[in-house]
């Protein structure tokens, strides 16, 4: 018995915002007079037209569609059979950035039933500032500020420094539970809000002229709050930032070496 079956593979991570939303049918508007509900912005209807549909529906069919043939032997003529594809190679995941920290149990509950069912790839996030957030003692343990009871009960969760930032080591059990592979994003890389924790390092390695420095021409908190800086410090060039900031400089490479 012979049956050709078209495989497809559909990437849409609407689905699991759909479950998150309590299973209710999400309609996807495909043009902006059906968008009556304003789910997509004016600047991104001026982009987006029918060609780039049909250029993506071409795409689809021509790379995450083919052709297979399954043969099943001593099945008789006319018998139903149902076939269920259990695993496959392609990577489809998304951050795990708000697990237990979406506000109840049951919340909790159904991101990590459909996390566990529906990706095979978790990005985890490692960065420094919020992994490191006492010097010295990086948090891949969880502490109660990481537990599902902290964020169930804070009152304005997008205002803690741990927001969507984790501890990793229930998300790294979780994921080897569920054969999740695990994707570290990043520690170290080129935005200061994430970048290193840069309080604390300026204060214990900071000279009072570093300091002086800092606060006179950067205009901008330590906490990252604000990125206001002066014009005469965006227009000097990083090795006068490197001298004028020499024990900040040195304690950097050696910190980001360790």
């Amino acid at each position: 018995m012979s049956i050709s079956c078209k495989l497809a593979l559909s990437l849409c991570v609407l689905s699991f915002s759909w479950a998150l939303s309590g299973g209710e049918e999400v309609s996807i508007p495909k043009s902006p007079e059906e968008d009556t509900e304003g789910i997509m912005s004016q600047k991104y209807w001026e982009i987006w037209n029918g060609d780039v549909q049909r250029k993506i529906d071409a795409d689809i069919d021509a790379n995450r569609k083919s052709d297979a043939e399954i043969r099943l032997n001593g099945v008789p003529e006319g018998a139903v059979v149902e076939v269920e594809q259990l695993s496959h190679d392609f990577i489809f995941g998304a951050n795990i950035f708000n697990f237990d920290q979406l506000g109840s149990k049951d919340s909790n509950a159904r991101y990590k039933s459909l996390f566990g069912t529906l990706f095979n790839s978790a990005t985890v996030a490692f960065y420094w500032a919020p992994l490191e957030m006492k010097f010295g003692e990086p948090r891949f343990d969880s502490e109660f500020w990481d537990s599902e009871e902290f964020w169930n009960n804070v009152k304005y969760p997008k205002l803690q420094p741990h927001w969507r930032r984790p501890a990793v080591g229930n998300i790294v059990d979780f994921c080897l539970d569920k054969n999740i592979r695990i994707h570290g994003h990043p520690l170290v890389w080129g935005n200061r809000k994430w970048h290193y924790p840069e309080k604390m390092i300026f204060d214990k390695f900071a000279s009072p002229e570093e300091m002086a420095f800092f606060k006179k021409y950067s205009k901008n908190n330590l906490d990252c709050s604000t990125y206001a800086f002066s014009e005469e410090y965006k227009k000097m060039p990083q090795s006068e930032l490197e001298k004028r900031f020499g024990n900040i400089s040195k304690a950097m490479a050696e910190l980001i070496e360790i």
